[in-house]
C-alpha cells in the first residue's frame, strides 16, 4: 500500500494513534515519603534523560563502547507560589530530612530510609480524568531548589524549581 505524503493523511494518523497525543498540560504529581504525602499540580514537569557510562574497548580496530552502567538526569518540577506556601514548605521539610542535623546520631539506613520517597507523574486523557500513564520515581528525594524572585514590578506570580533525585524509574 502507497504511504501517503498529505497533510490530512499525517493528521489522521498522529490523532488516531493510541487516542492521539498526550497532553501536556494534563497531569498531576504525587509525592510520598516516610514523613508524609501530598498531590500538586506542577506548572511544569521535566521527565528525565536517560544515558549510559561506557567503557572504551580499544585493543584493536575501531573504540568499541561498552554500557556498564545507567543514568538520569533529574526529574524537575517547577510550581507556583501560593500566599499558603504549602509546596515550598513541603518540600523543605522533606530537604532538611535528607542531611543531619544535630540532634541525630549518624544512622546512614535510617537516614536513607527516612528520606527517600516515591513521586507519581499520572498524565491524562484530553477529555477525562483517566491515566494515560504513569511515571514513577523510586527512592526520590529532592536534591535542590532554585532561587524564587519576589518584587514589585513582577507582573507574573513567583514560582520555583525543584530537581529531584531518584535511584530508578518506571514508565
Amino acid at each position: 500500500m502507497p504511504v501517503s505524503n498529505s497533510i490530512q493523511n499525517f493528521r489522521e494518523n498522529v490523532i488516531n494513534r493510541g487516542g492521539g497525543p498526550q497532553y501536556a498540560s494534563k497531569y498531576i504529581a504525587t509525592m510520598v515519603w516516610p514523613q508524609g504525602s501530598r498531590t500538586y499540580y506542577p506548572l511544569s514537569v521535566v521527565l528525565p534523560g536517560r544515558n549510559y557510562a561506557f567503557f572504551e574497548h580499544d585493543i584493536w580496530g575501531p573504540i568499541r563502547k561498552i554500557p556498564y552502567k545507567r543514568g538520569y538526569t533529574q526529574c524537575n518540577m517547577t510550581f507556583i507560589i501560593y500566599q499558603d506556601w504549602e509546596e515550598r514548605n513541603f518540600i523543605e521539610r522533606w530537604m532538611n530530612s535528607v542531611v543531619l542535623n544535630s540532634n541525630r546520631r549518624f544512622d546512614e539506613t535510617a537516614l536513607y530510609t527516612e528520606a527517600v520517597g516515591t513521586i507519581q507523574v499520572k498524565c491524562f486523557r484530553s477529555n477525562s480524568d483517566q491515566t494515560t500513564k504513569t511515571i514513577t520515581f523510586k527512592e526520590a528525594f529532592p536534591a535542590q531548589i532554585s532561587p524564587a524572585a519576589l518584587g514589585a514590578d513582577a507582573t507574573a506570580y513567583p514560582t520555583f524549581t525543584v530537581g529531584f533525585q531518584f535511584n530508578e524509574y518506571i514508565i
